[in-house]
């Protein structure tokens, strides 16, 4: 593995040290209070670690499901959180109901289609995805074009 001594990220822009925990509530929903230190309407107050260019989906499981597996053309329902790469959050459906889509048919943007697959129910799921399998050169709303999105998912249930 090639490492940037500098900033001690390896050359493929995945970060060494470990990504943020998420914190289970007893029902098992992403606490918007703990250690993502996330509420739906403020931005996290501990930056994302830095890392370089981001020009493939990167899939990191922080808890394994043990339940149904996401295949094309299932409908999902989760809990997220989507920050920017500098740790602002965009999005969130924690304090909210369960957002659920269908997967693999171009509901939402194409790093949640391809990144959600395969995952289990109860499992919780960070995605790193790049701009050109999100929202491109145009950006959306309060992402900016050329964005690099980060989503910590946790899988409710797959129908």
């Amino acid at each position: 593995m090639n490492i940037d001594r500098k900033s001690s990220i390896p050359a493929n822009g995945i970060p060494l040290t470990p990504f943020p925990t998420i914190t289970l509530t007893p029902t098992n929903v992403i606490s918007p209070t703990l250690s993502l230190a996330v509420s739906p309407t403020k931005p996290q107050t501990t930056p994302i670690p830095t890392f370089g260019p981001v020009t493939e989906l990167k899939v990191e499981d922080t808890k394994v499901g043990t339940g149904a597996e996401v295949k094309s053309g299932n409908t999902v329902t989760v809990h997220y959180i989507g920050r920017l790469t500098n740790g602002e959050v965009f999005d969130s459906s924690v304090g909210r109901q369960p957002f659920a889509t269908v997967i693999g048919m171009g509901q939402v943007i194409k790093g949640w289609d391809q990144g959600i697959l395969g995952m289990k129910v109860g499992g919780i799921r960070r995605l790193i995805i790049p701009p050109d399998l999100a929202y491109g050169s145009q950006g959306a709303g309060s992402i900016p074009p050329d964005a690099t999105l980060i989503f910590d998912i946790e899988l409710l249930d797959v129908k």
